[in-house]
């Protein structure tokens, strides 16, 4: 029954089911050509690159393009307490002028968080609490995260370390020779290539192609480390592939067991490539948004989590040092421009420093975006599109305000 049902599949007539004619021969080697070739052509890249291609600048890209993906499995916990609107601290006309901002502006959620509750939350059409959404480059910030993790943990010796170590491919070629730092840093020397959609574009094989790990291994030196800065897909793509080597398990796994079930996280997912199932850890996760205040909670609080220590907290502050190339950068973390301070040559949507110097934030597109504010006990997490009238440091300027008025 087996040998018929193979030959119905290949088109054969059912006779030939139970002969080893030359014709039924020939025919099954010029399947078994076909095959090879449509799998020589990559189906799976140039399905994204065409979708792509066709769909330019689409926000928020289908659940589709996402796949394939790998589970993050979370575990039930605590809930993030919720503050009712009367023993809020945030006034109702502060509540209404954020509103009236944000909900215009292409956002699909936003949480305020302050004092480890959440005291003000809005849903754009189609989003709800538990809706999962595509964090793009705030799953770059993850990777400093779990960094610090496997460093603590003896997996990693020092963040000091040349990537050859974990990268064996590169151990005895110049690139192994950049440290975990420089990369962590933005400022690699690995050479920046803009994405266009073109298909040998090194950046779209990255985020689009069936291989993510050779990808990431054609990239070439363009100049010294530390002397530039640039959003470097490429830089957090490394990252990644070290977390695998050095901890001998897959990033989704060691996530999952480090980060996500010890914070009692909801079930979240990698990009994963569509040849050999490595994962995209440059961007492209995507997780319920109210996870990501209870991370930024966590960051705030120490590296603590309901009196759990998640990540060391001598880590958090070396994810706070300002860069060599980047004052305004830290360990794959964006820092804020600060009251009194000249305006950044990069700050992103970002026409107004904030109200206080401790602001720091991860940062997914331009405006998916988890602040972080220490001094207040703050986090916002907005996930919308960038409109060309958003101002990046609005609504926790609104929020600063308010709060600080409260307090004196």
């Amino acid at each position: 029954m087996f040998k018929r049902l193979v030959f119905l599949l290949l088109g054969l007539p059912s006779t030939l089911a139970m002969t080893t004619s030359a014709s039924a021969q020939d025919l099954i080697d010029e399947r078994r050509a076909w095959v090879a070739d449509v799998q020589e052509q990559d189906y799976f890249y140039w399905e994204r690159f065409f979708y792509r291609l066709d769909n330019p600048g689409e926000f928020p890209m289908p659940q589709e393009w996402y796949r394939p993906s790998e589970m993050l499995l979370g575990e039930p916990g605590t809930p993030f307490p919720y503050r009712s609107s009367g023993d809020s601290k945030l006034s109702p006309e502060t509540v209404a002028a954020i509103n009236d901002y944000v909900l215009p502006r292409r956002t699909g959620v936003l949480y305020i968080a302050h004092e480890g509750e959440i005291v003000h939350q809005a849903f754009g059409d189609g989003f709800h609490a538990g809706s999962l959404v595509a964090v793009r480059s705030i799953t770059k910030s993850l990777n400093s995260v779990m960094i610090g993790i496997a460093i603590n943990e003896g997996y990693i010796e020092s963040v000091d370390d040349p990537i050859g170590r974990y990268l064996p491919e590169w151990s005895d070629d110049p690139r192994g020779e950049i440290t975990i730092r420089q990369v962590l840093h933005m400022a690699s020397g690995l050479e920046t290539v803009p994405m266009i959609i073109e298909p040998d574009n090194k950046t779209v094989r990255l985020a689009e192609g069936s291989d993510v790990f050779a990808a990431a291994l054609a990239y070439e030196i363009a100049g010294p480390p530390d002397q530039s800065w640039s959003l470097n897909q490429v830089d957090t793509q490394l990252l990644g592939m070290i977390i695998e080597q050095a901890t001998g398990q897959r990033f989704a796994t060691y996530m999952s067991e480090k980060l996500w079930r010890p914070m009692g996280l909801g079930t979240a997912t990698v990009n994963v490539d569509g040849k050999y199932g490595n994962a995209r850890t440059f961007c492209c996760m995507r997780a319920r948004a109210v996870d990501l205040v209870k991370i930024g909670q966590m960051m705030i609080d120490n590296g603590v989590w309901q009196g759990r220590q998640i990540v060391p907290q001598q880590w958090i502050a070396e994810m706070l040092k300002p860069s060599p190339a980047n004052p305004k950068f830290g360990l794959h973390t964006f820092l804020g421009w600060g009251p009194g301070e000249e305006k950044p040559a990069i700050a992103p949507n970002n026409n107004e420093p904030y109200r206080v110097d401790d602001v720091f934030y991860f940062l997914g597109g331009a405006t998916i975006t988890l602040w972080m504010i220490p001094s207040q006990d703050l986090v916002i997490f907005r996930w919308g599109d960038d409109p060309p009238d958003w101002e990046s440091s609005m609504v926790p300027n609104l929020v600063l305000d308010d709060l600080m008025a409260g307090a004196q």
